[in-house]
């Protein structure tokens, strides 16, 4: 009989771990602390362009304006700390997205890549949502790039209505104020 105690408690531990979602920065090979401090790298106040990335294509599928979706997020969670955001309106190649930031006044280019894309809002079931973000940052005018950063989050297993750009909140309000 003590033992069906402990299972149920065990069942009860994992469930709750389980719905838990996940979210997570890897800067230069490392894991981003949440209460880490500003590194400096980039200048408070400055103009930001950012690039709108590929939607995310798959053997299996293919994410319509997930590209959109992203340079949103992106740009959305940069406003407190960047003076003007600009987005790309189309797919560019990198020396395209680095003229139109030098045109539009930007000193930086943030370049994203989208590397995982799955979109399973669903009221119940174990499928997550989830997301993974390449961030390149470059000086516009130099070319030469700044900061690379890996964003990831991963939703909540039960009752999980989350898209996955709504998964890069926690992370990139994270990296913006370890590099602001």
């Amino acid at each position: 009989m003590k033992y069906q105690g402990l299972i149920g408690m065990a069942a009860v531990s994992f469930l709750l771990a389980s719905c838990a979602g996940t979210d997570v920065e890897t800067h230069d090979g490392q894991e981003v602390a949440e209460d880490q401090a500003g590194s400096g790298k980039l200048r408070r106040g400055a103009n930001v362009y950012v690039a709108q990335p590929a939607d995310r294509v798959t053997a299996k599928s293919t994410n319509p304006n997930s590209g959109r979706a992203t340079a949103a997020a992106i740009a959305n969670e940069l406003k407190p700390f960047a003076g003007r955001v600009m987005r790309g309106t189309s797919v560019q190649m990198l020396d395209v997205a680095l003229h139109d930031a030098q045109q539009n006044g930007a000193e930086y280019l943030i370049y994203p890549s989208i590397i995982r894309w799955d979109d399973k809002r669903t009221d119940w079931g174990a499928n997550r949502s989830a997301v993974q973000v390449q961030l390149s940052v470059y000086e516009s005018v130099s070319g030469k790039q700044v900061d690379a950063m890996l964003l990831q989050g991963t939703g909540k297993v039960f009752g999980d209505e989350v898209s996955p750009e709504s998964l890069l909140k926690d992370p990139l309000q994270r990296y913006y104020k370890s590099v602001y």
